[in-house]
């Protein structure tokens, strides 16, 4: 099995937003799940991605933003929210931090991982059309 580089920066954010749940304020590890889907997306944009917006290039000439940095901002923000939930459910498990940190980063990897496989599946298969 290949190690995605990408897909452990995600699973590192989510680990430790999980480990310092209860013991940091919600602002703090969001920022810390935005700023590593944002790393990770420079890596390989290709992994979990709740929402993300994709504006038209006619939102550069309104609004001069470029629609790469929409879609970053806006896929950063749901991936944090997503991992905020996911972390306050495992919080209602009770179950001490770094075990939590060592599941959600897990299972954070393991979704990754089978997010970017069939997204390569699917390109393998449309461009063997």
């Amino acid at each position: 099995m290949q190690v995605r580089p990408s897909s452990l920066v995600r699973a590192s954010g989510a680990a430790l937003a999980a480990a310092l749940g209860g013991q940091t304020r919600r602002t703090t590890r969001a920022l810390i799940l935005a700023g590593s889907d944002l790393a990770a997306r420079r890596l390989d944009p290709v992994g979990l991605q709740p929402l993300a917006i994709s504006p038209s290039a006619d939102l550069e000439v309104l609004v001069s933003v470029e629609p790469e940095v929409v879609s970053a901002i806006t896929g950063a923000a749901s991936w944090a929210t997503l991992n905020l939930l996911v972390d306050a459910g495992a919080r209602g498990m009770r179950l001490p931090a770094p075990l939590r940190a060592a599941l959600v980063g897990t299972a954070v990897y393991a979704a990754d991982v089978a997010v970017s496989r069939a997204h390569h599946v699917a390109v393998d298969a449309s461009t063997s059309d």
